[in-house]
């Protein structure tokens, strides 16, 4: 577990990192500054394979410049547009979150598992600090 004096450090390496960027934010380039995997939740939000609209919160299992690595408890087509809310965890005291971003994406690979759940590679198209 993290101390909160380690959390506000790697919060600033993450803001000194984006000092500077043409755009405010180079994409997804403060995730870089993670400590462990698991530093990151999203609530993510589109259609599933069924055409039914969702909202899950799962934790991000990877990433890499524009692209984010996550599992879903549902069948989601590659090509499938995705809203994703990043946070940062652990949340403050308040019950706030340090950070959040939002991402619109594409899966670009789904690889679903025989319980329903699917590994999916998410190409980010456009962000948002919030």
């Amino acid at each position: 577990m993290m101390h909160t004096q380690e959390v506000e450090e790697q919060i600033g390496h993450g803001a000194a990192a984006l000092a500077g960027s043409p755009h405010g934010v180079p994409v997804l380039g403060l995730l870089s500054c993670a400590p462990f995997p698991g530093f990151f939740a999203a609530t993510v939000q589109g259609t599933d394979e069924g055409g039914a609209p969702f909202e899950e919160s799962v934790p991000l299992d990877g990433h890499l410049e524009g692209e984010l690595y996550l599992r879903l408890r549902r069948r989601v087509s590659p090509g499938a547009k995705l809203f994703i809310v990043l946070r940062v965890l652990p949340a403050l005291a308040d019950g706030l979150y340090a950070l959040r971003m939002a991402l619109g994406g594409t899966v670009e690979r789904a690889h679903c598992l025989p319980g329903g759940e699917c590994d999916l590679r998410v190409s980010v198209n456009d962000y948002q600090m919030l």
